[in-house]
């Protein structure tokens, strides 16, 4: 699907190798940006969660920076021609090596994640889904130096590497807010969404879980009740 059309905006994504997906509606929709006066999106990819922040903090600003040059004037346009563009500065740069001028309190990201896996044979989709260009350890460190101190960065990934980023991130200044663990349907935890925030003092770590479709395979009331703010219609 080229485009796809949420309550308030429309994103147009046929320019980019990923697509609208359930991670990042997950993601977006469980971030909690409010308090939050800068938002980092890494990755932004046709620039979804930077929509999503811009929607539920409309006093945000926002800065979402995308490595292909394509699907970073593809985003572009999605913002400009959403109630939200105003608040949204795009940045076509490897967040990797970018220098930023400020620090931010909040950072999101649908990260590369398939280390190990097989490479898929189109490239656009690979540099999308794989580590080739930005490594877990990469985005940990580099967000650690983008955050101001008490600033959180939320993230999925698949369950497999949560123990690495956990692991990481702790000895990089992290400490584990919240993490909800996703399941596709019943009794089939594949991916968490991690809240990490940037201090030296103790936090009590929240625990959830969360099941997007039911044994037919129709969405759950959560799912309906939690997306239904972003979705154009119920499901």
């Amino acid at each position: 699907m080229s485009v796809f059309r949420f309550k308030y905006f429309t994103i147009d994504q046929q320019e980019c190798a990923q697509k609208v997906g359930t991670d990042s509606m997950l993601l977006g929709a469980m971030a909690q940006p409010c308090g939050c006066n800068s938002i980092l999106d890494v990755g932004t990819g046709n620039g979804m969660l930077a929509l999503m922040m811009a929607q539920k903090n409309p006093s945000s600003r926002i800065t979402a920076i995308e490595i292909d040059e394509k699907c970073a004037r593809q985003a572009a346009l999605n913002f400009k021609q959403s109630p939200f563009g105003l608040n949204i500065d795009l940045l076509n740069a490897d967040f990797i090596d970018y220098e930023f001028r400020g620090e931010y309190d909040m950072i999101i990201s649908n990260p590369p994640y398939f280390s190990n896996a097989f490479l898929p044979a189109d490239m656009k989709r690979a540099k999308a889904r794989h580590e080739a260009t930005m490594t877990l350890s990469n985005f940990l460190e580099k967000a650690h130096l983008c955050l101001k101190d008490h600033g959180s960065v939320w993230f999925v990934l698949p369950v497999e590497r949560t123990d690495e980023a956990i692991s990481h991130g702790c000895r990089l200044g992290f400490v584990l807010e919240r993490r909800i663990k996703i399941a596709g349907k019943p009794g089939g935890h594949v991916r968490d969404i991690l809240q990490m925030i940037k201090t030296s003092e103790p936090v009590l770590t929240i625990e959830d879980s969360f099941t997007v479709r039911n044994e037919d395979g129709l969405y759950t009331e959560e799912y309906k009740s939690l997306t239904r703010d972003f979705h154009f219609t119920d499901l």
